[in-house]
């Protein structure tokens, strides 16, 4: 198995291969917003920072907007947790909300049970899912116009299976059994119509809310500094995960060309209704 940031390496060199003409490229990741117009680089050269890095700098997590749904944890329970969203991101060809769940009292101490609604959305019978308890919720309504998460339609030990582009609530959640814990989740859409400006954020059956403002994701480019060259290594994936590099090791090696023609590169369809067709 490879590892993610061998996936990656291999990913872009086989792009750059491709199109060598290729200037920049939007990028989405799952559970963390999109990075818009990010310079591509020509092989043989890497980019540089504009200034340095300023590593006491204080954080810029946005703070929730108004408004909140109190639900209990799971349904029946005495047991409350509160979502609140962020904002809503815009980006080309995709939307992203940003949301965060909260611990109103201490939770159960028994294993982190499956969320359902509000915060997982029920898919549709019939449908295998990678995820167990997705942060899917949420729909993005826009006058009529009615957006719902996105899927990945993948082929898993001869199935078709489908992955939410969105944050899964894992084993990590056991975080979330202390009372006054939040954790921050991320869901992808479609892109919203053009112009919008506001969007109501629903969670179907709990509450919704109005008038969330958009917010166009920041041009990656202005982030980057003029490309320089460099000279890397190149490595070979020998039948076993490597540990990856040190950040002081940048730019990382790079994978030898003639072991990109043993790997298949396939395009996953993104889909707003997975369904078992």
């Amino acid at each position: 198995m490879i590892n993610y940031t061998e996936r990656i390496s291999l990913l872009m060199e086989d792009i750059v291969r491709r199109v060598p003409a290729l200037s920049f490229i939007d990028v989405s990741l799952l559970s963390v917003a999109p990075f818009r117009h990010v310079p591509v680089s020509a092989v043989g050269t890497a980019p540089t920072a504009p200034e340095p890095t300023d590593l006491a700098r204080p954080e810029k997590i946005p703070p929730p907007a108004p408004g909140r749904i109190e639900f209990a944890n799971p349904e029946g329970s005495t047991q409350r947790q509160r979502i609140q969203v962020t904002r809503v991101l815009a980006a080309p060809g995709r939307a992203t909300l940003e949301w965060r769940l909260t611990s109103l009292d201490d939770q159960t101490p028994d294993p982190v049970v499956d969320y359902g609604p509000p915060v997982t959305g029920h898919p549709a019978d019939g449908v295998d899912l990678v995820n167990s308890s997705p942060a899917n919720g949420a729909v993005l309504r826009v006058g009529s116009t009615r957006l719902t998460n996105l899927w990945n339609r993948t082929t898993v030990d001869g199935r078709t299976v489908y992955e939410c582009q969105c944050t899964e609530i894992d084993v990590w959640a056991s975080g979330l059994r202390e009372q006054g814990v939040s954790v921050g989740l991320v869901t992808s859409y479609p892109a919203m119509p053009a112009g919008t400006r506001t969007v109501a954020v629903e969670f179907p059956g709990f509450g919704v809310f109005r008038r969330v403002p958009v917010v166009l994701v920041e041009d990656a480019a202005i982030r980057v500094g003029p490309a320089r060259e460099v000279s890397t290594e190149r490595w070979s994936y020998l039948g076993r995960p490597a540990s990856g590099w040190l950040s002081a090791e940048w730019p990382t090696p790079t994978p030898e060309e003639a072991q990109l023609a043993d790997y298949a590169g396939a395009v996953k369809p993104l889909l707003t209704h997975p369904t078992a067709r």
